[in-house]
């Protein structure tokens, strides 16, 4: 309350509530807090439960000698018993949340995970805005101000407690959140739902807007790729966009007259500035499951693009999961680590007995070496020539690699162009790209390129063990014949096929040659893979033979190494607590 100044010296101010049976409820010092250079009092008074009604507040300014100089009263408005202890109901639902998505998760229930962290994550920040809020300004219109947001947790309460979505039968931007395994926490990513989605899924005539209408009239084959009737039968698109340096998980509603209207985008946080590797990956890949869980996506239609960082991510994502994808799109992104060395003067500058080990550390990173993943995943590119954030070598590079290896790429570099700022129409053009490419799912001839077991291959063949470590390996197989397998491989000493009927007549008796070899004529085992490994001989000669994915203390996907991976998932830190010098058990104990 603002109160006005009076020409005596006021050294008193009193203040009461008139509930609304007329009784007056003193408010105390405790409860008041005063700044006097503008005459502004502030007093905090939670209202019962019970006693919902018209408020009103009274204050008396009292000079030196007792007098009262002026009263006033202010009414407070009807009070609504559900806003009067907001904040405490708000720590208690955060708490429901949070226990119900680590208790779906122990039962590995991991949509009902998902609806509980989404409810945690909207009731965090309500709690954090609403605290904030009130300790800036403890009023009434401050509650009322959070009331709207209130009831909307509370319907997405009832639907997560009757086990919908919590944003259930809602259209437009919608921010989400998914709990990580790797380390307790929440992560946000935002998904656009188009308007006409619940009405395609009941199968309901649907129309598209004019604006976007006219574009899918001028060319056939979009407008095939937009056919709201293979929607209902198949599934929505879903295009994946990464956010650049700086960005977040934040989406924006396409405009009517884009393509982006009708299908279903994703905006995954990725950790922030991560490039979208290691943790960031991680991040991106659960968001992408969250969304095909949740919603009805054509899981052959799955598109990745992005921007700068973002298209660095449509790289690095795109070449190590090739088979989630039908097609990427990075924009002005890195991909080979040799240019900033070129260009920029980074890396070593003389030759250490480290150097091989090192560069084989940043080829990993540099989605170039990986190129040849992307034999069935065509890509769209795009660059400005006079990029100085991003050198454009870095695409172009990318793409001469492609090309070499006969993949099918477009590249858009643009003259005169920086880090942004690209023609009219560019990201028109490329998004209407996209969507009409749609996935292989079953390819007769697959090759996977790694350095790591963690990324163990795509589509039906899976590499389990390396010869060497620190070194790449590489798998090439295809169906040459029905029934019949060729594989080619490089430093790979275990790999498994994983067959169905799609690639093969599982019924029926399989040829496998490897490496030149004839190796293998059977069944396969029932739940359609074929597994081989890599025997040495007593001449020193090798041989492939049928043999089990390798099990116990092996290196694996999920225990390889290095150090970095053990923080892709909860760990335990065991440090030494028992011997006589105290100083090194402090330093121990300090260090875990």
């Amino acid at each position: 309350m603002l109160l006005p100044r009076s020409p005596a010296i006021v050294v008193a101010v009193e203040a009461k509530i008139i509930d609304p049976d007329g009784n007056a409820i003193a408010l105390t010092d405790a409860q008041c807090d005063a700044v006097r250079i503008f005459w502004r009092w502030w007093w905090l008074w939670t209202i019962p439960d019970d006693s919902p009604g018209d408020y009103i507040l009274q204050v008396a300014l009292r000079a030196a000698d007792g007098r009262v100089l002026t009263t006033i009263a202010q009414p407070l408005g009807t009070v609504k018993p559900f806003v009067a202890d907001l904040r405490e109901r708000a720590r208690e639902l955060l708490t429901i949340a949070r226990r119900e998505a680590f208790n779906a998760r122990k039962r590995n229930d991991e949509q009902a995970c998902g609806r509980w962290a989404t409810l945690w994550w909207h009731v965090r920040r309500f709690y954090n805005d609403f605290t904030r809020q009130l300790d800036e300004e403890p009023s009434l219109a401050t509650v009322q101000r959070f009331e709207g947001r209130w009831r909307n947790l509370q319907d997405m309460r009832r639907n997560v407690e009757a086990g919908r979505d919590p944003f259930h039968g809602r259209t437009g931007v919608l921010e989400k959140a998914f709990l990580s395994d790797m380390d307790d926490t929440l992560q946000p990513y935002s998904v656009y739902i188009p308007p006409i989605y619940y009405n395609v899924l009941a199968r309901k005539p649907v129309s598209l807007p004019n604006e976007l209408q006219a574009v899918l009239a001028q060319d056939a084959e979009l407008k095939a790729a937009l056919d709201t009737n293979s929607f209902s039968k198949n599934g929505f698109p879903l295009v994946v966009r990464l956010h650049g340096l700086g960005g977040t998980h934040h989406l924006g509603a396409p405009s009517k007259s884009d393509v982006l209207w009708a299908v279903i985008n994703l905006a995954p946080y990725g950790r922030g500035p991560t490039d979208y590797k290691a943790w960031g990956e991680v991040d991106v890949i659960c968001a992408i499951r969250e969304v095909l869980r949740d919603y009805f996506v054509d899981a052959d239609r799955v598109y990745l693009t992005g921007t700068s960082m973002g298209g660095t991510g449509s790289w690095q994502i795109g070449t190590h999961y090739p088979d989630m994808f039908a097609a990427i799109a990075p924009v002005c992104g890195n991909a080979d680590h040799r240019v900033w060395e070129r260009e920029w003067n980074w890396g070593q500058s003389e030759r250490t007995f480290l150097t091989e080990l090192r560069n084989f550390l940043e080829n990993c990173e540099s989605p170039v070496f990986f190129a040849e993943n992307l034999m069935h995943v065509p890509v769209y590119c795009v660059h400005g020539d006079a990029d100085r954030v991003v050198p454009v070598g870095h695409s172009r590079s990318m793409v001469s690699r492609l090309r070499e290896l006969g993949y099918a790429v477009i590249y858009d570099e643009q003259k005169g162009v920086g880090h942004g700022g690209f023609e009219s129409g560019t990201f028109s053009r490329l998004h209407q790209w996209l969507l009409k490419q749609r996935r292989n799912r079953y390819p007769k001839r697959v090759v996977y390129k790694t350095g790591w077991l963690r990324y163990k291959g795509a589509y039906w063949v899976e590499i389990n063990r390396f010869e060497r470590y620190l070194q790449f390996a590489q798998i090439d197989a295809e169906i040459v014949a029905p029934n019949a397998i060729t594989v080619r491989t490089d430093n790979v000493a275990h790999f498994t096929l994983r067959l169905n009927d799609h690639l093969i007549d599982t019924q029926q008796l399989v040829t496998v040659c490897i490496d030149n070899s004839f190796v293998y004529r059977g069944a396969v085992n029932s739940d359609g893979t074929l597994s081989f490994a890599k025997r040495k001989l007593s001449n020193g000669a090798y041989e492939w033979v049928l043999e089990a994915p390798p099990q116990g203390l092996v290196k694996s996907a999920t225990l390889e190494g290095p150090i970095e991976v053990a923080f892709y998932s909860r760990f335990i830190i065991a440090y030494g607590t028992v011997g006589n010098d105290p100083d090194a058990v402090e330093v121990n104990e300090i260090e875990a």
